[in-house]
């Protein structure tokens, strides 16, 4: 029993307990008392700059206030209007993905006849860029004892506990943000004009790195006889380049073109790429995103697919005029071993044929062929495709 008793204290010795990537009482010498801004430089994993801004009735926070403790920056306000709002705004460069932290002690003040001293209610949203983005907010522990939610507001029901014990409610952003505001208020419904004095906490804050890129949109057309491509990116941070890629099969891809990378970036970008020599039938298509650096890290797109049944047939002759023993020739969406090979008298010339891609063949006549013009043709359904052949 000793021995397991051992076991179980070093296991508990080595649990080293996550710390915030934003400590309002610590990072870069804490928060100052009675500011009403910081700014943070290259803070958390990843590194970002943060900056930290209060506005709106800041009249209404007391004198201690905003302050730093153990779990994050207090906002104190004793409003002299029940419409009062103070807005704390917090922006990110470059981006942050997962920011996470809790609201504590967001609930309704002691009850006055039959009225309340206050009412906290507090909205929180944020923006990727231009794009609104908005959070998700839960309670945790008790929290729902005191406090209802509904879309991105909190709003107090009741008497909390005191911020030392208070779980708080959890925000949760779990895209990519620039920025958020959280705007603490009275409720509407507060009927008392003069509320009593009120006390919210924004705890610390954590991150996580956002991917390289985020791709939010790859689709592909079929025009004529060719597949436009394009795609959207919300966000680059060390991108090299994309490379499109083409598969029969969604198994064993080939690359069809690069593309330039704009490389950083925190708005949407666009590209866009033409594979001018589409696979007949279905064709699956796929990004292949490169980073920069020595390691080159690489991610794959989601796989689209596109049915090119309707692509217009082609035929060509690659090398014209020829020396008459192998024509090199270029087609789409018909059977090369089904063409017809003639002189312009309308003698039938036999020839091998080898393929050399999907859209790409060589035939070879069996006897060399003498100096003059041929046919070559071919039908697929409704078209019928011919092309001249001239040999020297």
């Amino acid at each position: 029993m000793k021995y397991i008793y051992f076991l179980v204290s070093i296991f508990i010795s080595n649990i080293v307990l996550a710390q915030p990537d934003l400590d309002f009482q610590t990072t870069q010498g804490g928060w100052t008392t009675g500011t009403l801004s910081k700014s943070y430089t290259s803070v958390g994993t990843p590194a970002t700059n943060v900056n930290v801004s209060l506005g709106g009735t800041t009249t209404g926070l007391q004198s201690n206030s905003p302050q730093a403790f153990s779990r994050g920056l207090q906002l104190a306000v004793n409003h002299t209007s029940n419409t009062a709002c103070v807005t704390t705004t917090i922006t990110f460069s470059p981006v942050v993905q997962g920011l996470t932290f809790r609201l504590l002690n967001v609930d309704r003040g002691a009850a006055n006849s039959t009225n309340y001293d206050f009412i906290d209610q507090v909205t929180v949203s944020g923006m990727n860029g231009a794009a609104s983005v908005t959070p998700t907010i839960s309670a945790s522990g008790t929290a729902g004892n005191y406090s209802s939610i509904s879309g991105n507001t909190v709003t107090g029901t009741g008497d909390a506990p005191a911020s030392a014990s208070d779980p708080g409610n959890q925000v949760t952003f779990s895209g990519i943000v620039t920025e958020i505001t959280i705007t603490y208020c009275n409720n509407a419904a507060q009927t008392i004009a003069n509320p009593g004095a009120q006390t919210i906490t924004i705890e610390d804050l954590s991150w996580s790195a956002p991917l390289p890129v985020h791709v939010i949109s790859f689709q592909g057309k079929v025009i004529g006889n060719q597949v436009a491509l394009a795609w959207e990116t919300a966000w680059e941070q060390n991108n090299d380049y994309f490379e499109v890629q083409r598969s029969n099969d969604a198994h064993e891809f080939v690359s069809v073109g690069r593309v330039a990378a704009v490389g950083q970036s925190d708005s949407r970008q666009v590209y866009s790429l033409l594979d001018q020599e589409p696979l007949t039938g279905t064709g699956y298509y796929r990004l292949k995103q490169v980073d920069r650096g020595i390691d080159q890290l690489v991610t794959y797109s989601k796989i689209i697919a596109l049915i090119l049944d309707d692509v217009i047939p082609t035929l060509a002759v690659i090398e014209n005029p020829v020396e008459g023993e192998v024509i090199p020739i270029a087609f789409r969406n018909i059977e090369p071993h089904q063409l017809t090979l003639q002189t312009a008298s309308g003698l039938v010339v036999p020839y091998r044929i080898t393929n050399e891609s999907a859209t790409r063949a060589v035939l070879t006549p069996i006897q060399r062929l003498s100096p003059g013009l041929y046919l070559l043709s071919g039908q697929q359904g409704a078209n019928r495709l011919t092309a001249k052949i001239v040999v020297l």
